[in-house]
């Protein structure tokens, strides 16, 4: 009989953060919400990026119109200068710190599940999804309910809806997220970082 050697999981390493790890990794600092960057081991700050990196978060802001909206609009944000837009749109995009970098090879990867906050502004101009599907503003509430620890009768006075209502909700969310429990959905939620 084979001996079965036990293939370790290699431990979880933030991105950018080792001296070879050439991926950019964007933090988001909740003080301003100013955006800091991990390459090669060191961090640098957000008007240090690479000009092609800058440019491409650009394009991608000026794709997006209700982050313009939010920001050019929003009495929060001090109207800020164009830069300072991009800045934020980076912050609310990729400001969870993590092992996926969100710059491979000098190439913008998806948006994270990032939010800061339950009724964060980003959920305006991009989708958190779970097991790869989008959830809605309802599913978000649900899971942020559960997050609590609130039973199912708070959350469906929460939200406001009947019991019937809540259980089509919530079913319909696990067999998104693929779990059959809460606790297997709030494993799931853990995870994907929503």
């Amino acid at each position: 009989m084979k001996n079965k050697l036990k293939e370790k999981e290699a431990p979880v390493q933030i991105a950018g953060v080792s001296p070879m790890d050439c991926n950019i990794e964007f933090v988001g600092t909740s003080v301003g919400r100013k955006v800091i960057w991990l390459q090669n081991g060191k961090s640098r700050h957000f008007e240090e990026l690479p000009k092609s990196i800058i440019q491409e978060l650009g394009k991608m802001y000026l794709n997006t119109p209700e982050a313009i909206l939010e920001f050019t609009t929003n009495p929060e944000y001090r109207n800020p200068s164009l830069e300072r837009q991009i800045e934020l749109f980076t912050f609310y995009n990729y400001g969870d710190l993590d092992d996926k970098p969100d710059v491979i090879n000098g190439k913008l990867q998806a948006s994270e599940n990032f939010r800061e906050k339950e009724n964060c502004p980003s959920l305006k101009f991009k989708e958190i999804k779970i097991n790869g599907a989008s959830l809605t503003k309802e599913e978000l509430k649900i899971i942020d309910l559960f997050k609590k620890d609130f039973p199912d009768k708070a959350c469906w006075d929460e939200l406001g809806v009947k019991e019937s209502q809540f259980k089509y909700l919530k079913s319909k969310l696990y067999r998104k997220a693929n779990v059959q429990s809460k606790t297997g959905l709030l494993i799931r939620v853990f995870h994907e970082n929503i």
